[in-house]
C-alpha cells in the first residue's frame, strides 16, 4: 500500500488533501501570491523508509534528526526534490514543490515519539507564483525514475526558456584548473595544447590565475577582471593561436567575489552581502544596478575583446543573504530575482553576437531557473575522487536533462598505477571529460589508456548520453549505470562482487558490459532465457584478451580484465 494513505498535513490547519489518484496527490496548497512568511508542513509513518536524498545532500543520505536545522533551497542552489526510499533502492515518497525561484527553508527530521517523518517548508518572502503547487509521489519506483518523474512534474509547471542543444558542450575539455592552479602562463597553455587533438580535446578553459600575477590562491584579486601581462603578455594573439587549431576558447570567471586587494573593492565594499575572509573578498549584492552593470560590463567587454567562445561562470551559489537590509537603492528587493536578472543579461549581449556561445555552470546551481543560462553542467570540485565524480555526474544526468553533464576536472597521480587511472575514465562514462593533467609527462601505457577510453566515449556517445539512462543503487553511489536502447546497451558495474542483471530490457544486438572495479571477473545474471552470444574481451587499454561463444545461463562468472570491457553481440 502507498505511503501516501498514512499522510497528513500539520499546517496550514484544516486543509485536506485530495485522494490519490495512481498513488500520486497533486496538491494545491492555499497561500495567496505575497511578500508574507508562509509555511507548509506534513507527517508520514516511517514505514519501508531507511534512506533520504535530495539534490545537495553530498553523498549523505541517512533519515536526518529534527534538531539538525533548516536547509535553504533557492534558485542559485539545488531544487525542491526530496526523496524516502528503502534499500532496494526503490521510492516509498518523494515530495516536489513548484517554487523554484524564492528561497525555501526546509526543515525534515524524524519525530522519534510517533516513528515519523515530518517535513516542513516555509518562504520567508512569500511564493514567487500565484500559487503553491505539491506533488505527492508515492510510486514504487526505482529511485531514478522518481527523480526523473518529479524534475520533469516542476519543469511542467512553468515555461522556462532553455538554450537550445549545443554540440560542442559535449566535446571532451581541458581544463588548466588542477595542473597549474593560478601559477599558469600562455606558455604552459600553447604547449598542452600540441596534445589536444590526440585526446580529442576540443575545449580549452582557461580557469582562476590568468587575472593576477599572485599564485597564492582564493579571490583576494578577483573582480577587477584586468590580464596578467606577465602570464599572458599577448593575450588577444594567444587566444586567436588556440582557436586557429579549432578549439574552442572559454575564460573562468567569478560573478560574486570582489577581492579585497582590487581596485573595485573601495567602490563597492558598502554593497556586499558578505565578506567571505577565507575567501579573501566580499560578495556583491546583485539587487543594486549598478553593480549589475559592473559585472555585465566588465564580463561583456571581456568576452568582445578576446574573442572567446564562452565563460565558465563560478561560485554563482554563494549569492546569498547573511544579516542584510534592503535598502532604496535596490530596485530589485528580492535577492533570487536579482541574480536571474543579472546571468540573463549577461546571456542576451553573449548569445545575441554568438548563439553557440558556450557557458558552464556547476554543482548545486542546477535548478531549473540556472539552467535557463547555461548548457553545460559540471560536478563540483572532487579532485581525484572518482567516486564523488560519479555520483555528482549522475545526479546531474536526473535533474538537468538540458545541459551537456560534465565530471569534475580528471586529476590522477602520475606514477599511480593504471586501474586507478581508469578508474578516472570509468566514472566519468556518461558524461563528458574534462582532462586537467599535464599531457607532456603521460608515459605511454598512460596515453594508450586515455586514447582508448575517450575513443570509445566519443564513438559511443550517442548510447551514453542521448539514450534511456539507468542509475540504480543510489545508496550505494550508484554503483550500477546503463544506457541504451534496442540497438545497443552499455552497462558498468562500479563495485566488486555485483551481480549484473541482464534482465530482458537490456537485450539488444549489442551490450557491451564495463567492469569498473579492480576484480578480475563479471558475474551476471539472466532471466529464465538460454541465448548464445558471440563475445569479445579488452583488457583496460582496449587490447583484444578472449574471444569466441558462449550461451547466457542463469548465473556466470565471466573473466573480463579489471577495468576492461566485455562486448556481448547477437548471432
Amino acid at each position: 500500500m502507498s505511503i501516501l494513505a498514512d499522510l497528513r498535513i500539520l499546517t496550514p490547519k484544516n486543509f485536506e488533501l485530495p485522494q490519490a489518484i495512481d498513488d500520486v496527490i497533486h496538491s494545491e496548497v492555499p497561500f495567496p501570491k505575497n511578500s508574507d512568511p508562509m509555511e507548509f508542513s506534513l507527517v508520514f509513518p516511517l514505514k519501508e523508509i531507511s534512506r533520504y536524498w535530495y539534490p545537495a545532500n553530498n553523498g549523505i543520505d541517512s533519515l536526518p534528526n529534527l534538531w539538525t536545522g533548516p536547509m535553504v533551497v533557492s534558485t542559485n542552489y539545488s531544487m525542491p526534490i526530496f526523496v524516502f526510499f528503502n534499500e532496494l533502492g526503490e521510492n516509498r515518497l518523494t515530495i516536489s514543490l513548484n517554487e523554484t525561484l524564492r528561497k525555501v527553508e526546509v526543515s525534515i527530521g524524524v519525530h522519534e515519539e510517533s516513528a515519523s517523518m515530518i517535513a516542513s517548508f516555509s518562504f520567508p518572502e512569500g511564493l514567487s507564483s500565484e500559487k503553491l503547487m505539491v506533488q505527492l509521489d508515492g510510486r514504487k519506483q526505482p529511485f531514478y525514475q522518481s527523480v526523473v518523474k518529479n524534475r520533469t512534474w516542476i519543469y511542467d509547471q512553468k515555461e522556462y526558456q532553455l538554450l537550445p542543444y549545443n554540440e560542442a558542450a559535449y566535446k571532451p575539455v581541458y581544463s588548466t584548473w588542477y595542473s597549474y592552479h593560478q601559477a599558469l602562463t600562455q606558455a604552459n597553455i600553447e604547449e598542452q595544447a600540441q596534445d589536444f587533438k590526440k585526446y580529442h580535446l576540443e575545449t580549452l578553459i582557461l580557469d582562476d590565475g590568468w587575472q593576477t600575477e599572485d599564485s597564492s590562491r582564493r579571490y583576494a584579486f578577483a573582480g577587477d577582471w584586468e590580464i596578467a601581462q606577465n602570464k599572458f603578455p599577448t593575450m588577444i594573439d594567444h587566444v586567436g593561436k588556440i582557436k586557429s587549431q579549432g578549439i574552442k576558447y572559454m575564460v573562468w570567471v567569478t560573478l560574486p567575489y570582489i577581492g579585497e586587494k582590487t581596485q573595485a573593492f573601495s567602490r563597492f565594499k558598502d554593497k556586499f552581502l558578505y565578506f567571505d575572509t577565507y575567501q579573501k573578498a566580499g560578495v556583491l549584492d546583485p539587487r543594486y544596478p549598478d553593480v549589475r552593470a559592473y559585472l555585465v560590463n566588465k564580463i561583456v567587454t571581456l568576452v568582445k575583446e578576446l574573442d572567446l567562445d564562452g565563460l565558465k561562470i563560478d561560485f554563482v551559489d554563494s549569492f546569498k543573504e547573511i544579516d542584510t537590509k534592503k535598502t532604496v537603492d535596490m530596485d530589485i528587493t528580492n535577492l533570487e530575482e536579482s541574480i536571474n536578472t543579472l546571468l540573463a543579461e549577461i546571456m542576451t549581449i553573449c548569445l545575441s553576437d554568438n548563439p553557440e556561445f558556450l557557458v558552464e555552470f556547476r554543482e548545486d546551481y542546477y535548478g531549473p531557473n540556472m539552467v535557463q543560462y547555461c548548457n553545460i553542467m559540471r560536478v563540483k570540485d572532487c579532485p581525484n575522487d572518482f567516486n564523488k565524480n560519479r555520483v555528482g555526474l549522475t545526479n546531474i544526468r536526473l535533474l538537468a536533462p538540458s545541459v551537456a553533464p560534465h565530471g569534475d576536472m580528471l586529476l590522477f597521480h602520475l606514477e599511480d598505477n593504471l586501474t586507478s587511472v581508469t578508474l578516472q575514465f570509468l566514472n566519468c562514462l556518461y558524461g563528458v571529460v574534462q582532462l586537467s593533467v599535464d599531457l607532456v609527462k603521460l608515459n605511454s601505457e598512460q596515453e594508450e589508456i586515455i586514447t582508448f577510453w575517450l575513443d570509445y566515449q566519443m564513438r559511443n556517445q550517442k548510447v551514453l548520453l542521448h539514450q534511456d539512462f539507468v542509475a540504480l543503487n543510489p545508496h550505494l553511489g550508484y554503483n550500477f549505470l546503463g544506457a541504451g536502447s534496442n540497438d545497443k546497451w552499455i552497462l558498468t558495474s562500479y563495485q566488486t562482487d555485483q551481480v549484473i542483471h541482464l534482465d530482458k530490457s537490456f537485450m539488444a544486438k549489442q551490450v557491451d558490459i564495463i567492469n569498473a572495479s579492480l576484480s578480475n571477473y563479471l558475474i551476471i545474471a539472466t532471466d529464465d532465457f538460454l541465448e548464445e552470444v558471440a563475445f569479445e574481451i579488452f583488457n583496460l587499454k582496449g587490447q583484444k584478451v578472449d574471444q569466441g561463444q558462449l550461451k547466457l545461463t542463469a548465473i556466470q562468472k565471466i573473466a573480463v580484465p579489471a577495468c576492461g570491457l566485455l562486448v556481448l553481440t547477437e548471432i
